[in-house]
């Protein structure tokens, strides 16, 4: 189940922080390497979205968060880019050899 809340404290040199959730209750710790978009980094006030671990039942912690608005990235949308990698591969092979092909020919045809 996803949760919602905002961001209460982050310590960007730290590398982590407290969310506050939506519907009130207890802060929730999070970690920067929880977070699915890496390359922005959360600040106090950001809306973000998470799960909850159950691993240490002690101390709440979010989960694969996300920021509000962001696009869960889909492990499909790479299986469905290998047949055009695949395709693209041949292709440059093919030219390269029509290429090779030509040049050869060309080269023998002057008398080498």
């Amino acid at each position: 189940m996803r949760y919602q809340g905002k961001v209460k404290t982050w310590k960007d040199e730290k590398g982590f922080g407290f969310v506050v959730p939506n519907g009130g209750g207890s802060d929730v710790f999070f970690h920067i390497s929880a977070f699915s978009n890496r390359y922005t980094r959360p600040a106090v006030g950001d809306l973000v979205t998470y799960e909850l671990s159950t691993e240490d039942p002690k101390r709440l912690e979010a989960t694969n968060v996300r920021f509000v608005g962001e696009q869960e990235h889909h492990k499909a949308s790479t299986r469905t880019s290998l047949p055009f990698l695949f395709v693209g591969i041949l292709a440059a092979g093919f030219v390269s050899y029509i290429a090779y092909t030509v040049v050869s020919q060309r080269y023998l045809a002057n008398g080498a």
